[in-house]
């Protein structure tokens, strides 16, 4: 199960666009201690588990390799999402947690200034 797991979160880190700094930011840990992870000379505490699962979108069932099924990872060729959009998702998630709150509500600002344009020109 050890092998399973760190070659599945190296994979799934390269999948959603972080290194390993990124990965280390996100959880609180060393870049050091993602690598140890993903070569398997050592493994996270609970909280730090969580933290993954929770960063990388991927349930725990998957990390540990007691499920095929990544769950609540889709990988970005099965959907519909276009390139620039998935770097937009993975840039988004190397945000702090307020970065991405502050960039969510400008997006929203800006959605509904477009919304408000484009109902001024239509109404009489």
């Amino acid at each position: 199960m050890k092998k399973l797991f760190s070659e599945n979160i190296k994979y799934i880190r390269a999948a959603r666009g972080f290194s390993q700094a990124d990965l280390a930011k996100k959880i609180g840990v060393a870049q050091q201690t993602v690598a140890s992870w993903e070569t398997g000379r050592r493994e996270p505490d609970l909280s730090k588990f969580a933290e993954i699962c929770n960063v990388l979108n991927v349930s725990a069932d998957y990390l540990l390799g007691l499920s095929a099924a990544q769950q609540a990872f889709v990988e970005p060729e099965h959907t519909d999402l276009t390139a620039r959009e998935i770097e937009l998702i993975a840039l988004y998630r190397q945000l702090p947690q307020e970065d991405q709150l502050i960039l969510f509500g400008e997006i929203k600002g800006i959605v509904r200034a477009r919304q408000q344009e484009s109902a001024a020109r239509i109404a009489p």
